[in-house]
C-alpha cells in the first residue's frame, strides 16, 4: 500500500488548492489522508447523526464547530447565529428539557436540522459544487480519508497541537505531499531523488481513467516505493548507513521507468513538477511549523495569537523521510 498525507496551504476562498493536490495524489496513491479544516468542516456537517438519544447536542456541536470556518469563507458576521446556538445549547442542557413535551423537542430538532442543511448548501456553493463532487467521489472510491479534529479551530493552541500529533502519527506509515510554500524554508541538505509528471491539464475523470488503465504498472511502482520507504526506515532503526542512490537504483528505478514510459505512451509529458525527495523528519516538521499558522489563518475567523503556537516535540527528528513536493 502506498499512502499519502496531504497538508497544503489553502487559498482562503475555496478548495481549489486542496483539489489540485488531491488530483496529483489520486493517480499515484492507494490512499490519501487529508488534513484540511475546510474539508473536515464540510464532511463533519454532512455526516449522518449517530447519537439518536441526544441528537440536539450533536447538531449544536456540528454547527458551533463550523461557525468560524463559515464566517471566514462567507465574509459574513455570524455572531447572532452563534448566540442563538449557545442559547439553544443552554436550553438543551437544562434539567427541564428532557421532561419537556415531544412536540417541543421535535421543534428544536427541526430548527437545528434546517440550520445544518442550510450551512451544507452554503458551503457547497462557496467551495464549488465540482470540488465537493471530487471529494465525495474519492471517498466513495475509498481513496480519500479525511482527518477529523476534536478541537475547534478557534482554540489555536489545542488545534495546532492536534494537527502536529496527527501528522506525526501519519508520517510513521504515509508519505507526505507538500507544496513549495511549505518547503521553501527547508535547509539545503534535502535530496531530490526522482521527478514525475503532474496532471494539471487533465480533468479529474481523466486521472481516474489513467489510474485504471495503468493499474498493473501503478501497483508495481507503489510496491517498489513502499519497499524503498521501509528499507530506509530499517536502516534508520538499526542506525546503519545507506546510499539512497543505490537503494533507488536497486528497488525503484525499473518500475519508475516503466511507469513513465506508459504515461508517455498516453501523451503525458514528464514535466518534472512533482519530485520525490528525502530530508530529516525534524527539517520537515520545521517547515510544517510555518504551515500550520497559515492553514489556521487562511481557514477561519479566530481570536487567539498565532505567535503562541509551540513547536512540536519530535522524538525521532533525525530520521529520514521520503516526501513528494509540487512546484
Amino acid at each position: 500500500m502506498l499512502n499519502f498525507t496531504l497538508a497544503v496551504n489553502p487559498n482562503t476562498e475555496n478548495l481549489d488548492e486542496e483539489i489540485k493536490f488531491l488530483n496529483l495524489a489520486a493517480f499515484y496513491a492507494d490512499k490519501i489522508s487529508v488534513l484540511s479544516p475546510n474539508i473536515d468542516t464540510y464532511d463533519f456537517l454532512n455526516r449522518k447523526s449517530k447519537n439518536k438519544k441526544n441528537i440536539e447536542m450533536e447538531l449544536i456541536n456540528k454547527l458551533l464547530k463550523s461557525l468560524p470556518i463559515c464566517e471566514f469563507v462567507s465574509k459574513d458576521d455570524l455572531s447572532e447565529e452563534r448566540d442563538q446556538l449557545l442559547q439553544l445549547e443552554s436550553v438543551v442542557k437544562s434539567g427541564g428539557y428532557k421532561n419537556s413535551s415531544l412536540i417541543e423537542r421535535m421543534k428544536i430538532q427541526s430548527i437545528l436540522k434546517e440550520s445544518e442543511k442550510a450551512t451544507i448548501e452554503d458551503l457547497r456553493e462557496l467551495y464549488g459544487e465540482d470540488n465537493i463532487d471530487i471529494i465525495e467521489v474519492l471517498q466513495k472510491e475509498k481513496i480519500l480519508y479525511i482527518e477529523h479534529f476534536k478541537s475547534s479551530i478557534e482554540n489555536v493552541l489545542e488545534y495546532s497541537k492536534e494537527f502536529f500529533e496527527k501528522l506525526d502519527k501519519l508520517y510513521k506509515k504515509e508519505i507526505p505531499l507538500l507544496d513549495d510554500k511549505t518547503t521553501e524554508k527547508f535547509e539545503n541538505n534535502r535530496k531530490n531523488i526522482i521527478e514525475f509528471p503532474d496532471f494539471s491539464d487533465k480533468s479529474f475523470n481523466e486521472i481516474l481513467d489513467l489510474r485504471k488503465d495503468l493499474k498493473n504498472e501503478l501497483d508495481d511502482f507503489r510496491k517498489a516505493l513502499s519497499k524503498l520507504n521501509k528499507e530506509i526506515e530499517n536502516y534508520e532503526r538499526k542506525e546503519e548507513e545507506y546510499n539512497i542512490d543505490d537503494l533507488v537504483g536497486e528497488i525503484l528505478e525499473d518500475n519508475y521507468n516503466i511507469l513513465i514510459e506508459k504515461l508517455e505512451e498516453k501523451g503525458i509529458e514528464n514535466n518534472k513538477k512533482l519530485s520525490l525527495n528525502i530530508a530529516s523528519k525534524g527539517e520537515i516538521f520545521n517547515g510544517l511549523y510555518n504551515l500550520v499558522p497559515n492553514i489556521i489563518s487562511s481557514s477561519a475567523s479566530f481570536n487567539e495569537d498565532l505567535k503562541n503556537i509551540e513547536k512540536y516535540n519530535l522524538k525521532d527528528e533525525k530520521n529520514s523521510i521520503l516526501y513528494f513536493e509540487y512546484k
